[in-house]
């Protein structure tokens, strides 16, 4: 399993601050996982929410054919 991979099934369960992801991974950098999820933004499978002034991470809805 890759870490997008394992990244992407983790926000499945629920949005994340980039905080509470490395939390949960354990993966030795912010760095690290700032890579990862930008990765996944770039593939449009993430999008970055703002919500009280907090970021989360989170999976992006898909967008329906009109």
């Amino acid at each position: 399993m890759t870490r997008t991979h394992a990244a992407y099934q983790l926000l499945r369960h629920g949005p994340l601050t980039l905080e509470q992801f490395r939390w949960i991974t354990c993966w030795p950098t912010i760095t690290e996982c700032r890579e990862v999820l930008d990765v996944l933004r770039k593939e449009k499978k993430v999008v970055l929410r703002q919500e009280r002034g907090c970021r989360f991470y989170d999976i992006a809805k898909p967008r329906r054919c009109r």
